[in-house]
Protein backbone atom coordinates (compact mmCIF):
# COMPACT_ATOMS: atom_id res chain seq x y z
CA UNK A 1 0.00 0.00 0.00
CA UNK A 2 1.25 3.49 -0.75
CA UNK A 3 0.31 6.63 1.15
CA UNK A 4 0.61 10.22 0.11
CA UNK A 5 1.91 12.84 2.51
CA UNK A 6 -1.63 13.92 3.40
CA UNK A 7 -2.28 10.44 4.75
CA UNK A 8 -4.49 9.41 1.82
CA UNK A 9 -4.49 5.86 0.50
CA UNK A 10 -3.93 5.71 -3.27
CA UNK A 11 -5.80 3.09 -5.30
CA UNK A 12 -5.20 2.08 -8.91
CA UNK A 13 -5.46 4.90 -11.46
CA UNK A 14 -8.79 5.72 -13.04
CA UNK A 15 -9.92 5.84 -16.68
CA UNK A 16 -8.69 9.43 -16.98
CA UNK A 17 -5.14 8.29 -16.22
CA UNK A 18 -5.06 10.04 -12.87
CA UNK A 19 -4.71 8.40 -9.45
CA UNK A 20 -7.85 7.87 -7.41
CA UNK A 21 -7.61 8.83 -3.75
CA UNK A 22 -9.44 7.23 -0.87
CA UNK A 23 -9.52 7.49 2.89
CA UNK A 24 -11.05 10.94 3.16
CA UNK A 25 -7.77 12.53 4.14
CA UNK A 26 -7.95 11.06 7.64
CA UNK A 27 -6.00 7.81 7.29
CA UNK A 28 -2.62 8.06 9.07
CA UNK A 29 0.65 7.05 7.40
CA UNK A 30 1.90 3.50 8.11
CA UNK A 31 3.15 3.08 11.66
CA UNK A 32 6.54 1.81 10.46
CA UNK A 33 7.03 4.65 7.98
CA UNK A 34 9.54 7.46 8.41
CA UNK A 35 8.13 10.60 9.99
CA UNK A 36 7.62 12.94 7.00
CA UNK A 37 8.51 15.92 9.17
CA UNK A 38 12.18 14.90 9.12
CA UNK A 39 12.27 14.51 5.32
CA UNK A 40 13.32 18.04 4.42
CA UNK A 41 16.37 17.94 2.12
CA UNK A 42 15.99 17.82 -1.67
CA UNK A 43 18.30 15.19 -3.15
CA UNK A 44 18.65 12.30 -5.60
CA UNK A 45 16.91 9.39 -3.84
CA UNK A 46 17.18 6.32 -6.12
CA UNK A 47 19.78 4.35 -8.00
CA UNK A 48 20.15 3.77 -11.75
CA UNK A 49 19.29 7.09 -13.32
CA UNK A 50 21.36 8.29 -16.25
CA UNK A 51 21.87 10.77 -19.04
CA UNK A 52 20.56 9.33 -22.30
CA UNK A 53 22.34 9.70 -25.61
CA UNK A 54 20.31 8.44 -28.54
CA UNK A 55 16.70 8.18 -29.65
CA UNK A 56 14.28 6.07 -31.59
CA UNK A 57 11.00 7.45 -32.97
CA UNK A 58 7.73 6.65 -31.23
CA UNK A 59 5.26 4.43 -33.02
CA UNK A 60 1.98 5.77 -34.42
CA UNK A 61 0.29 4.23 -31.39
CA UNK A 62 2.80 5.86 -29.05
CA UNK A 63 5.80 4.31 -27.32
CA UNK A 64 6.43 3.82 -23.63
CA UNK A 65 9.82 3.68 -21.94
CA UNK A 66 9.89 2.20 -18.43
CA UNK A 67 12.89 2.13 -16.11
CA UNK A 68 13.28 0.37 -12.76
CA UNK A 69 14.85 1.97 -9.70
CA UNK A 70 15.24 1.32 -5.99
CA UNK A 71 14.70 4.01 -3.39
CA UNK A 72 17.87 4.13 -1.30
CA UNK A 73 16.30 6.24 1.44
CA UNK A 74 12.93 7.37 2.72
CA UNK A 75 11.67 10.30 0.65
CA UNK A 76 8.58 12.34 -0.07
CA UNK A 77 7.44 14.89 -2.66
CA UNK A 78 9.06 12.92 -5.47
CA UNK A 79 9.89 14.50 -8.82
CA UNK A 80 11.87 13.49 -11.89
CA UNK A 81 14.18 15.44 -14.17
CA UNK A 82 14.46 14.87 -17.89
CA UNK A 83 16.98 16.54 -20.17
CA UNK A 84 17.68 16.32 -23.90
CA UNK A 85 21.16 15.48 -25.14
CA UNK A 86 22.53 17.75 -27.87
CA UNK A 87 23.43 14.87 -30.19
CA UNK A 88 20.50 12.59 -29.56
CA UNK A 89 18.55 13.14 -32.78
CA UNK A 90 16.00 15.25 -30.93
CA UNK A 91 16.55 18.72 -32.38
CA UNK A 92 12.99 19.74 -31.49
CA UNK A 93 13.16 18.17 -28.06
CA UNK A 94 10.96 15.34 -26.78
CA UNK A 95 7.23 15.47 -26.06
CA UNK A 96 5.28 13.15 -23.83
CA UNK A 97 3.81 12.37 -20.44
CA UNK A 98 5.46 10.80 -17.43
CA UNK A 99 4.51 8.93 -14.31
CA UNK A 100 5.81 6.88 -11.42
CA UNK A 101 4.59 3.39 -10.54
CA UNK A 102 5.10 2.57 -6.87
CA UNK A 103 3.79 -0.64 -5.23
CA UNK A 104 1.35 -1.23 -8.06
CA UNK A 105 -0.02 2.33 -8.06
CA UNK A 106 0.52 4.73 -10.92
CA UNK A 107 0.99 8.45 -10.38
CA UNK A 108 0.74 10.77 -13.36
CA UNK A 109 3.33 13.54 -13.07
CA UNK A 110 2.67 17.15 -14.02
CA UNK A 111 4.96 19.91 -15.25
CA UNK A 112 3.91 23.38 -14.11
CA UNK A 113 0.44 21.89 -13.71
CA UNK A 114 0.21 20.28 -17.18
CA UNK A 115 0.61 16.57 -17.81
CA UNK A 116 2.00 16.98 -21.36
CA UNK A 117 5.49 18.42 -21.58
CA UNK A 118 7.99 19.26 -24.31
CA UNK A 119 11.57 19.22 -23.09
CA UNK A 120 13.85 21.25 -25.37
CA UNK A 121 17.12 20.14 -26.87
CA UNK A 122 20.03 21.03 -24.60
CA UNK A 123 17.59 21.76 -21.80
CA UNK A 124 15.95 19.96 -18.92
CA UNK A 125 12.65 20.02 -17.05
CA UNK A 126 11.78 18.89 -13.56
CA UNK A 127 8.28 17.66 -12.76
CA UNK A 128 6.08 19.10 -10.03
CA UNK A 129 6.47 17.50 -6.56
CA UNK A 130 4.33 14.39 -6.14
CA UNK A 131 2.75 14.10 -2.65
CA UNK A 132 3.84 10.51 -2.10
CA UNK A 133 6.25 9.05 0.43
CA UNK A 134 8.45 6.02 -0.20
CA UNK A 135 10.74 4.07 2.08
CA UNK A 136 14.24 2.71 1.49
CA UNK A 137 14.01 -0.45 -0.60
CA UNK A 138 10.81 0.47 -2.43
CA UNK A 139 10.85 -0.26 -6.16
CA UNK A 140 9.98 2.70 -8.35
CA UNK A 141 9.22 2.46 -12.05
CA UNK A 142 9.60 5.68 -14.02
CA UNK A 143 7.40 5.85 -17.11
CA UNK A 144 7.82 8.06 -20.17
CA UNK A 145 4.85 7.96 -22.57
CA UNK A 146 6.15 9.44 -25.83
CA UNK A 147 3.75 11.22 -28.15
CA UNK A 148 3.38 9.49 -31.55
CA UNK A 149 6.25 10.50 -33.82
CA UNK A 150 8.26 12.08 -31.00
CA UNK A 151 11.84 10.94 -30.30
CA UNK A 152 12.04 8.41 -27.49
CA UNK A 153 15.08 8.25 -25.21
CA UNK A 154 17.10 5.18 -26.12
CA UNK A 155 20.85 4.72 -26.41
CA UNK A 156 23.88 2.88 -25.15
CA UNK A 157 24.51 3.66 -21.48
CA UNK A 158 24.92 0.02 -20.51
CA UNK A 159 24.09 -1.73 -17.26
CA UNK A 160 24.70 -5.29 -16.07
CA UNK A 161 21.09 -6.31 -15.44
CA UNK A 162 17.76 -5.67 -17.21
CA UNK A 163 16.76 -2.19 -16.09
CA UNK A 164 14.56 -0.67 -18.80
CA UNK A 165 11.81 -1.71 -21.21
CA UNK A 166 10.58 -0.14 -24.46
CA UNK A 167 7.09 -1.05 -25.68
CA UNK A 168 4.74 0.33 -28.32
CA UNK A 169 1.18 1.36 -27.49
CA UNK A 170 -0.40 2.81 -24.38
CA UNK A 171 0.92 2.22 -20.88
CA UNK A 172 -1.13 -0.55 -19.28
CA UNK A 173 1.24 -1.64 -16.56
CA UNK A 174 4.90 -2.38 -15.93
CA UNK A 175 6.34 -4.78 -18.52
CA UNK A 176 9.24 -7.13 -17.90
CA UNK A 177 12.53 -5.25 -17.84
CA UNK A 178 14.49 -6.53 -20.82
CA UNK A 179 17.07 -3.91 -21.78
CA UNK A 180 20.43 -3.81 -20.04
CA UNK A 181 20.96 -0.07 -20.30
CA UNK A 182 20.17 3.00 -18.24
CA UNK A 183 19.39 5.11 -21.30
CA UNK A 184 15.67 5.75 -21.23
CA UNK A 185 15.54 6.42 -17.50
CA UNK A 186 15.13 9.90 -16.10
CA UNK A 187 18.41 11.67 -15.41
CA UNK A 188 17.30 12.11 -11.82
CA UNK A 189 14.62 11.07 -9.34
CA UNK A 190 14.62 13.62 -6.55
CA UNK A 191 12.68 13.94 -3.33
CA UNK A 192 12.74 15.45 0.14
CA UNK A 193 14.77 13.10 2.28
CA UNK A 194 16.93 12.88 5.38
CA UNK A 195 19.64 15.52 5.65
CA UNK A 196 22.33 12.84 5.83
CA UNK A 197 21.10 10.66 2.95
CA UNK A 198 24.02 10.08 0.55
CA UNK A 199 23.80 10.54 -3.23
CA UNK A 200 26.52 10.21 -5.88
CA UNK A 201 26.85 11.75 -9.34
CA UNK A 202 29.19 10.28 -11.96
CA UNK A 203 30.56 12.79 -14.46
CA UNK A 204 32.89 12.45 -17.42
CA UNK A 205 33.15 11.60 -21.10
CA UNK A 206 33.16 8.34 -23.07
CA UNK A 207 35.84 6.86 -20.81
CA UNK A 208 32.85 6.08 -18.56
CA UNK A 209 30.96 4.16 -21.25
CA UNK A 210 32.24 0.78 -20.06
CA UNK A 211 30.44 1.34 -16.77
CA UNK A 212 33.22 1.22 -14.19
CA UNK A 213 32.25 4.42 -12.38
CA UNK A 214 28.50 3.72 -12.18
CA UNK A 215 29.15 0.17 -10.94
CA UNK A 216 31.48 1.63 -8.32
CA UNK A 217 28.79 4.10 -7.24
CA UNK A 218 26.20 1.32 -7.07
CA UNK A 219 28.45 -0.71 -4.78
CA UNK A 220 28.03 1.88 -2.01
CA UNK A 221 24.26 1.44 -1.69
CA UNK A 222 23.79 5.20 -2.05
CA UNK A 223 21.51 6.93 -4.54
CA UNK A 224 23.35 7.71 -7.78
CA UNK A 225 23.06 9.06 -11.29
CA UNK A 226 25.45 8.84 -14.27
CA UNK A 227 25.42 12.18 -16.09
CA UNK A 228 28.46 11.54 -18.28
CA UNK A 229 28.36 12.50 -21.95
CA UNK A 230 30.49 11.05 -24.72
CA UNK A 231 32.93 13.36 -26.56
CA UNK A 232 32.39 16.09 -23.97
CA UNK A 233 35.25 18.39 -23.11
CA UNK A 234 35.74 19.89 -19.67
CA UNK A 235 32.31 21.46 -19.09
CA UNK A 236 30.83 24.40 -17.30
CA UNK A 237 27.95 25.97 -19.23
CA UNK A 238 27.19 22.74 -21.15
CA UNK A 239 26.25 21.08 -17.87
CA UNK A 240 23.13 23.24 -17.76
CA UNK A 241 21.30 20.65 -19.86
CA UNK A 242 21.62 18.43 -16.77
CA UNK A 243 22.31 20.57 -13.71
CA UNK A 244 22.31 24.23 -12.67
CA UNK A 245 24.26 26.20 -10.06
CA UNK A 246 20.93 26.78 -8.31
CA UNK A 247 20.47 23.06 -7.61
CA UNK A 248 20.76 22.74 -3.82
CA UNK A 249 23.37 19.97 -3.43
CA UNK A 250 21.29 17.32 -5.15
CA UNK A 251 24.34 15.07 -4.75
CA UNK A 252 26.46 14.78 -1.63
CA UNK A 253 29.43 13.37 -3.56
CA UNK A 254 30.62 13.55 -7.14
CA UNK A 255 33.49 12.17 -9.17
CA UNK A 256 34.51 13.70 -12.49
CA UNK A 257 36.82 12.18 -15.10
CA UNK A 258 36.85 15.05 -17.63
CA UNK A 259 40.06 15.99 -19.43
CA UNK A 260 40.69 13.41 -22.14
CA UNK A 261 38.98 15.51 -24.84
CA UNK A 262 41.02 18.62 -23.99
CA UNK A 263 44.47 17.43 -25.04
CA UNK A 264 44.63 20.19 -27.67
CA UNK A 265 44.91 22.66 -24.79
CA UNK A 266 48.18 23.30 -23.03
CA UNK A 267 48.40 21.60 -19.63
CA UNK A 268 47.97 24.99 -17.95
CA UNK A 269 44.85 25.75 -19.99
CA UNK A 270 43.40 22.30 -19.26
CA UNK A 271 44.11 22.68 -15.54
CA UNK A 272 42.37 26.06 -15.52
CA UNK A 273 39.36 24.59 -17.34
CA UNK A 274 39.19 21.76 -14.81
CA UNK A 275 39.32 24.25 -11.96
CA UNK A 276 36.48 26.30 -13.46
CA UNK A 277 34.39 23.14 -13.87
CA UNK A 278 35.04 22.02 -10.29
CA UNK A 279 34.07 25.43 -8.97
CA UNK A 280 30.87 25.43 -11.05
CA UNK A 281 29.84 21.99 -9.80
CA UNK A 282 30.56 22.68 -6.14
CA UNK A 283 28.78 26.03 -6.28
CA UNK A 284 25.42 24.24 -6.19
CA UNK A 285 24.60 20.72 -7.41
CA UNK A 286 27.48 18.75 -5.83
CA UNK A 287 28.45 19.18 -2.18
CA UNK A 288 31.82 17.38 -2.33
CA UNK A 289 33.77 16.57 -5.50
CA UNK A 290 36.73 14.49 -6.64
CA UNK A 291 38.64 14.20 -9.92
CA UNK A 292 40.21 11.13 -11.52
CA UNK A 293 43.58 10.93 -13.19
CA UNK A 294 43.81 10.48 -16.99
CA UNK A 295 43.99 7.01 -18.58
CA UNK A 296 46.87 6.17 -20.95
CA UNK A 297 46.73 7.23 -24.61
CA UNK A 298 48.54 4.86 -26.94
CA UNK A 299 48.79 3.36 -30.39
CA UNK A 300 49.47 -0.34 -30.90
CA UNK A 301 50.91 -2.65 -33.53
CA UNK A 302 49.23 -5.77 -32.13
CA UNK A 303 45.74 -4.76 -30.99
CA UNK A 304 46.84 -3.80 -27.47
CA UNK A 305 47.65 -7.42 -26.63
CA UNK A 306 51.15 -6.57 -25.38
CA UNK A 307 52.90 -3.77 -23.55
CA UNK A 308 55.86 -3.64 -25.90
CA UNK A 309 53.62 -3.28 -28.95
CA UNK A 310 52.27 0.08 -27.70
CA UNK A 311 53.57 3.61 -28.19
CA UNK A 312 52.48 6.27 -25.71
CA UNK A 313 51.00 9.47 -27.18
CA UNK A 314 50.37 12.89 -25.63
CA UNK A 315 53.06 11.97 -23.13
CA UNK A 316 54.05 15.45 -21.99
CA UNK A 317 50.43 16.59 -21.63
CA UNK A 318 49.36 13.53 -19.68
CA UNK A 319 52.43 13.53 -17.45
CA UNK A 320 51.86 17.20 -16.60
CA UNK A 321 48.14 16.81 -15.82
CA UNK A 322 48.50 13.55 -13.90
CA UNK A 323 51.52 14.88 -12.02
CA UNK A 324 49.50 17.94 -10.99
CA UNK A 325 46.49 15.84 -9.96
CA UNK A 326 48.60 13.34 -8.01
CA UNK A 327 50.09 16.27 -6.14
CA UNK A 328 46.56 17.27 -5.05
CA UNK A 329 45.95 19.72 -7.93
CA UNK A 330 47.78 22.55 -6.13
CA UNK A 331 46.48 26.10 -6.46
CA UNK A 332 48.36 29.29 -5.69
CA UNK A 333 46.36 32.49 -5.41
CA UNK A 334 43.37 30.66 -6.91
CA UNK A 335 45.18 29.49 -10.07
CA UNK A 336 46.54 26.03 -10.99
CA UNK A 337 50.19 25.64 -10.02
CA UNK A 338 51.37 22.68 -12.09
CA UNK A 339 54.70 22.55 -10.27
CA UNK A 340 53.27 23.22 -6.82
CA UNK A 341 55.12 25.78 -4.75
CA UNK A 342 55.10 27.67 -1.48
CA UNK A 343 51.64 28.54 -0.26
CA UNK A 344 49.86 26.06 -2.52
CA UNK A 345 46.42 24.80 -1.48
CA UNK A 346 45.71 21.17 -2.34
CA UNK A 347 42.66 18.92 -2.67
CA UNK A 348 41.08 18.30 0.70
CA UNK A 349 42.30 21.57 2.17
CA UNK A 350 40.23 24.66 2.93
CA UNK A 351 39.90 26.83 -0.15
CA UNK A 352 40.21 24.01 -2.70
CA UNK A 353 37.08 22.82 -4.61
CA UNK A 354 38.16 19.16 -4.54
CA UNK A 355 38.12 16.82 -1.58
CA UNK A 356 40.53 14.41 -3.26
CA UNK A 357 41.87 12.73 -6.40
CA UNK A 358 40.96 9.20 -7.49
CA UNK A 359 43.97 7.66 -9.25
CA UNK A 360 42.31 5.27 -11.69
CA UNK A 361 45.27 5.56 -14.08
CA UNK A 362 47.56 3.80 -11.63
CA UNK A 363 45.43 0.67 -12.00
CA UNK A 364 45.83 0.40 -15.77
CA UNK A 365 49.23 1.91 -16.66
CA UNK A 366 52.66 0.35 -16.93
CA UNK A 367 55.94 1.65 -18.38
CA UNK A 368 57.55 0.80 -21.68
CA UNK A 369 60.32 2.67 -23.52
CA UNK A 370 57.84 5.21 -24.95
CA UNK A 371 56.24 6.13 -21.64
CA UNK A 372 53.27 4.88 -19.61
CA UNK A 373 50.98 2.57 -21.62
CA UNK A 374 48.05 0.23 -20.97
CA UNK A 375 48.81 -2.79 -18.79
CA UNK A 376 47.91 -5.98 -20.68
CA UNK A 377 48.51 -8.49 -17.87
CA UNK A 378 44.77 -9.06 -17.32
CA UNK A 379 43.84 -9.18 -21.02
CA UNK A 380 43.16 -6.61 -23.72
CA UNK A 381 42.46 -3.40 -21.76
CA UNK A 382 41.47 -1.17 -24.69
CA UNK A 383 40.65 -1.56 -28.36
CA UNK A 384 41.55 1.95 -29.46
CA UNK A 385 44.25 3.11 -27.08
CA UNK A 386 41.96 5.44 -25.12
CA UNK A 387 38.67 3.80 -24.09
CA UNK A 388 38.78 0.89 -21.65
CA UNK A 389 37.26 -2.45 -22.52
CA UNK A 390 35.52 -4.39 -19.78
CA UNK A 391 38.98 -5.72 -18.88
CA UNK A 392 40.31 -2.21 -18.40
CA UNK A 393 37.13 -1.11 -16.67
CA UNK A 394 37.34 -3.97 -14.19
CA UNK A 395 40.81 -2.75 -13.18
CA UNK A 396 39.57 0.80 -12.52
CA UNK A 397 36.26 -0.06 -10.86
CA UNK A 398 37.63 -1.18 -7.46
CA UNK A 399 39.77 1.97 -7.27
CA UNK A 400 36.72 4.16 -7.84
CA UNK A 401 34.60 2.03 -5.50
CA UNK A 402 37.13 2.41 -2.70
CA UNK A 403 37.29 6.17 -3.31
CA UNK A 404 33.50 6.43 -3.07
CA UNK A 405 33.37 4.33 0.09
CA UNK A 406 36.16 6.37 1.68
CA UNK A 407 34.51 9.73 0.95
CA UNK A 408 30.80 8.96 1.29
CA UNK A 409 29.79 10.58 4.57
Amino acid sequence: MIWNTNGDQVTLWGTDGKPVLGGGGSTPPPENGTDPAILTTLRQVTDRTGWWRQTTIAAASGTVMVSEHTATTAARDLRIRWGVHGWAGADDGITGRAGLMIRGRYWRLTWDGADLVTIPRLGHSTSDPLPVQVEAGDTIHAVWEAAPGSPVPSGNLGWDTPTTALVNGAFTGVPAMGRTMLSGSPQGIYGLTLEGAPAIVCLGDSILESGWMRRAAHSTGAAWSDLSQWAEGIPTATLTDRLTPEDPALFTLGLTEYGTNNRAMTPQQAAQALLSSWEWLTSGPVARLGQTTMVPYTTSTDGWTTVIGQTATDVAWRDAINGWLRDGAPLIDGAPALAGGVGAVRAGEVGHPLIGVCDIAAAVETPNPSGLVWDTSAGVPTQDGTHPTRVGADLMEPIAAQWFHDHLI
